[in-house]
């Protein structure tokens, strides 16, 4: 049998709670319900209950499990006047953290009783640059999306993507991912350092790749697209192109969504077209690949009216203490 409960009474220990809150069936939290209560009690959440049955899909090992309709059952959540005070006694038990369900409700639990719920401690967030084969620049991004593992067939490795939307504004408000969003990639080879990606949105925004003191930029302008180092004596290698998010596997990280002109509603697409870019910089022209072994790297894509996405999201431009931790592994 599968308890669930419904709302009889308002309780503010249990606002926000609601049916809802119970539909992990396949790992249910309620302990059945309260066979007898004392004249006293109060019902705050009726019971409901009902028999699972269970469907096997075929063609694989999936189980499916669903409920027939719930029918009345002994109540789950009460309230018991105690002096002057009360108790609250329950056979729900989302403590028990077995489902999204659960972790929910308990949360909002603990937020109507007013207890302090510490954040958890902010971890680096981890990106591997994996290394490749010398690459060819012709701004197309065939070589860093290549998902052969073969290296006898392909010598090319799919880069770890690193994708900003548009909620990663940490400048401006950015409408949408068909706005202004990109994927960002890190290759390397022996003598270079690879910077990849694709921009996609309105504008010709640029792409700040901060890697320790290093600045490597890529202005995606539309006539006159062009790679600079910050503060260094030299022009990195680039090559720029177009790119549809629906051929970039990708661009899945991203939601885009265009506007249908017969009813005027958003409809979500897999169609946006992009600026793509590939930059080449030589180890020996930013202090050696030594310098990088493991170092911290901020991304930015900067458009002119002052939107600027950044990963990761909350870091200090101007302090790499939560900056990616970039690791380079063979």
């Amino acid at each position: 049998m599968i308890y669930a409960g419904s709302r009889a009474a308002d309780h503010p220990l249990l606002w926000g709670v609601s049916t809802d809150s119970f539909t992990g069936f396949m790992q249910p939290s309620v302990a059945g319900g309260f066979a007898k209560l004392p004249d006293s009690a109060e019902v705050l959440f009726a019971g409901l209950a009902s028999k699972a049955w269970e469907a096997q899909m075929t063609g694989n090992d999936i189980g499916f499990r669903g409920l027939d309709t719930m029918d009345a059952a002994p109540p789950i959540v009460v309230r018991l006047p105690q002096g002057k005070g009360e108790w609250i006694v329950s056979t729900f038990e989302p403590w028990r953290g077995k489902t999204a369900h659960d972790a929910d409700a308990m949360s909002l639990l603990l937020a109507n009783a007013g207890a302090p719920i510490p954040a958890p401690e902010a971890q680096p967030r981890r990106v591997r640059a994996l290394k490749t084969v010398p690459l060819k620049l012709d701004g197309q991004l065939d070589d860093w999306t290549n998902d052969v593992e073969d290296r006898n067939v392909s010598p090319f490795r799919h880069a770890q993507p690193i994708a900003l939307t548009s909620e990663d504004a940490a400048q401006g408000i950015a409408k949408g991912d068909s706005d202004l969003s990109g994927i960002a990639y890190y290759l390397w080879s022996d003598s270079m350092l690879y910077l990849g990606g694709a921009v996609f949105g309105q504008g010709s925004p640029r792409v700040v790749f901060r890697l320790g003191k290093a600045e490597i930029v890529a202005d995606l302008q539309e006539k006159n697209a062009k790679a600079t180092a910050a503060a260094r004596d030299f022009a990195p290698q680039a090559a720029f192109g177009a790119v549809n998010a629906a051929d970039l596997v990708d661009a899945r990280a991203l939601s885009f969504s265009r506007i249908d002109t017969r009813v005027g509603n958003l409809t979500p697409t897999r169609q946006a077209p992009g600026k793509s870019f590939e930059i080449a910089v030589p180890w020996n022209a930013i202090g050696g690949k030594a310098t990088f072994e493991q170092t911290k790297a901020l991304i930015r894509i900067e458009r002119q009216d002052g939107v600027a996405l950044q990963a990761p999201l909350g870091a200090d431009p101007d302090s790499d203490a939560d900056w990616i931790q970039l690791t380079f592994v063979e």
